[in-house]
């Protein structure tokens, strides 16, 4: 690769960062990847276990960083060329699993020696990783000195999208890395080869210098604090739904209008919030205007119950025989069609007209993107994380002699609001940036034990 960073033959290295919630109790190794090191150089660590294929080993040219960002599509943030390929061990079978305990003790005993002088924020990069407990585990500590690196600007060209996968392949949901040569046979990595090649050589999509930060603890910011990163529940959607109920509960102002701006719907003063009422995350009943609103609130986990047993299935889904099931309606089944039929029982039981018509909401982080679509054919409207915590933050700015939330002001402790919209912030990205933020922080955190 020339020395302005210009791509010009061997093998393009996609390295993605980041991937996996491992990463919020262990340190992963990646981290070392987006900063300098203390003696100023840039050292690239190639996931999953920091080695490279064989037959790719002294052919790669330019290392890209990149994010997994969903719906087939992901963004690179940074890349690395004029690489040393020293390090002990990185040359390696694909497998790690075929490497005798012999191999992996050679590879540890080489890497020591090799990232002896190798320090971030005055500590030794094997001790940080010793202290961590990983590097009895893991016995590559660095896999590439890089010459050259430079992170991308903020520019939508440097999006790749594979989801057209004859043409672009599949960079698969779990996938770490990923080879592109110069002269393969693969028509798709061809294809994404080029792709990669013009992004590489444009200027313009990077930054003009290395601007990476170095490690400094003395100066380091911690995690910002609040209830439930102390708790270990950020990404707990049953603490979130928990914490939706008590607040629209507490004040009918900020219900009412919470309908109006976030669901666009109008309840009145008499409406409430049930948690897991026959399974349903958050229904909203209101009686003042026999109205039924039903919320699937999803971080995490994905939809359950893609295929029922024929005795779960209402009636209306079993063929005429009754002894077998009509596959595609059976394949489409699913927990958000179960919600709809509880939500017209419910509706019965509480003695709602018969012409009352739920309506249907899933609350989902901006970086769930992958599954709007199935939440819109089952005929849920989809909102999003970063609209509620506009509107809870707007909630937090009124002045407290706005009478409007009199009781919110009066008796209501708006440190558990404030604490809410800091932790609704944590999903609204368009994809999960905190996966980065926790390592940093574990990072930062495991450098000031280190003796």
């Amino acid at each position: 690769m020339s020395a302005s960073g210009q791509h010009e033959n061997g093998t393009i290295l996609m390295v993605f960062m980041f991937r996996g919630n491992y990463l919020r109790e262990k340190l992963g190794h990646e981290i070392i990847n987006l900063f300098r090191a203390d003696n100023k150089k840039h050292y690239i660590y190639v996931n999953p276990w920091g080695h490279v294929n064989e037959k790719d080993y002294g052919k790669i040219e330019t290392i890209l960083l990149v994010r997994y960002v969903g719906n087939r599509k992901v963004k690179i943030i940074a890349k690395a060329w004029n690489l040393s390929d020293s390090y002990s061990g990185v040359k390696g079978r694909h497998s790690r699993k075929e490497r005798t305990p012999q191999d992996l003790l050679e590879i540890k005993k080489g890497q020591m020696k090799d990232c002896e002088e190798i320090k971030y924020g005055g500590k030794k990069l094997a001790d940080i990783f010793n202290y961590a407990e990983e590097n009895d585990k893991q016995g590559i500590l660095v896999s590439y000195e890089a010459g050259d690196f430079r992170r991308a600007k903020d520019d939508e060209r440097l999006y790749v999208d594979y989801s057209n996968k004859e043409e672009m392949g599949n960079p698969g949901c779990h996938s770490l890395r990923g080879y592109y040569p110069c002269n393969s046979d693969d028509k798709r990595k061809k294809n994404v080869y080029k792709k990669l090649t013009e992004i590489i050589n444009d200027d313009s999509c990077w930054k003009e210098k290395d601007n990476s930060e170095m490690i400094d603890i003395r100066g380091t910011i911690k995690k910002q604090f609040n209830i439930l990163n102390v708790i270990g529940k950020e990404d707990d959607e049953l603490a979130f739904s928990n914490w939706f109920s008590y607040l629209l509960n507490e004040n009918p102002a900020m219900l009412k209008d919470f309908a109006r701006s976030v669901l666009n719907c109008e309840l009145s003063s008499q409406a409430y919030v049930l948690r897991e009422e026959k399974n349903i995350d958050l229904l909203i009943v209101d009686p003042g205007t026999n109205s039924l609103v039903v919320i699937e609130n999803k971080i995490k986990s994905g939809i359950n119950g893609a295929k029922k047993k024929q005795e779960d299935l209402p009636t209306t889904q079993m063929n005429d025989s009754n002894t077998e099931l009509d596959s595609e309606k059976t394949n489409n089944y699913n927990q958000l069609d179960k919600y709809k039929e509880n939500a017209n029982k419910i509706a019965k039981d509480i003695g709602f007209p018969d012409e009352t018509h739920p309506k249907f909401y899933a609350f989902l982080p901006n970086y769930n993107k992958r599954e709007e679509d199935t939440y819109k054919s089952k005929g849920y409207e989809v909102v999003w994380y970063k609209e509620i915590r506009n509107f809870f933050s707007c909630i937090l700015a009124q002045k407290r002699d706005d009478l409007k939330y009199l009781d919110l002001d009066g008796g209501f402790d708006l440190f558990v609001l404030n604490e809410f919209v800091k932790a609704l912030a944590r999903h609204e990205s368009e994809f999960p940036d905190h996966l980065f933020e926790d390592t940093y922080s574990l990072f930062v955190e495991t450098i000031s034990k280190t003796k």
